[in-house]
């Protein structure tokens, strides 16, 4: 039976007894569990966990464990864990299975940026010309943009229409749907390519990057990043920008 209740008073009452949709503690747990919606995950980095030389770990047990290179600090948001990047430092997460997706694809991180006017990479697989796979980055003209390589060489790519600012924490989800789609979500606004897009991503040699796109680091910081050899629908990306929200005052 369903009891509705409209009495303020006794709203008041029994609300303790309810934990808020914004507490914190709560939101880290959905945040980490959301990540499990996610099918065919290959590497989650939810920056909470560190080897002893402070190298950072997958949290999937899949090895893939990101070399920390020019000592990436660790700091808190609130309750939430995540990377201090300066702009010449990442962690490089060596090229093996976990990172080779030829074809469905998602990756998501949170991350904000110091300053903007020039390009700062999130997570890249991208080397020099005929050895790119896929990258989310962001552009010297400030636009956040996802890319993905058929050959090695030629570039099908997606901008967001999503005007960043410096400072703000960022929600970023992008998606490589093969032959049909190239999306990128930036906080809750989806922005989509399906002109020309490709039936697979190459398969390049160059190791997956994380706050770095050849030689563009990012200078400020990332929490909660991952990979997944799949596709995912709209509710679930909606559903993990719910609760990542309150853990790092995303605003829509």
């Amino acid at each position: 039976m369903t009891v509705q209740i409209n009495n303020p008073a006794q709203l008041d009452l029994i609300s303790s007894q309810f934990p808020r949709r914004d507490d914190t503690g709560l939101a880290w747990s959905r945040a980490i569990s959301s990540r499990l919606f996610f099918p065919k995950t290959r590497g989650f980095w939810p920056f909470s966990l560190v080897s002893g030389d402070n190298d950072l770990l997958d949290a999937t047990g899949n090895a893939g464990t990101g070399a920390n290179t020019g000592a990436v600090g660790f700091d808190l948001y609130g309750v939430s864990p995540y990377g201090v990047f300066s702009g010449s430092n990442h962690f490089v997460v060596t090229s093996g299975k976990p990172n080779k997706i030829t074809g469905a694809l998602t990756m998501a991180c949170v991350a904000y940026m110091e300053n903007l006017g020039v390009e700062q990479g999130f997570m890249s697989k991208w080397g020099s010309a005929g050895n790119r796979s896929y990258r989310m980055r962001i552009t010297a003209s400030n636009g956040f943009i996802f890319e993905v390589s058929s050959d090695g060489t030629a570039v099908t790519s997606v901008t967001s229409t999503v005007t960043p600012s410096a400072g703000p924490w960022y929600f970023l989800l992008a998606e490589y749907n093969p032959s049909t789609s190239l999306t990128i979500w930036v906080n809750g606004t989806k922005t989509q390519n399906t002109t020309s897009i490709p039936a697979s991503i190459f398969d390049s040699t160059v190791d997956l990057l994380l706050g770095n796109t050849n030689g563009s680091f990012l200078a400020g910081g990332m929490s909660l990043a991952s990979l997944h050899a799949s596709t995912i629908n709209s509710g679930i990306a909606l559903l993990a920008l719910d609760f990542i929200r309150p853990l790092f005052a995303i605003a829509l």
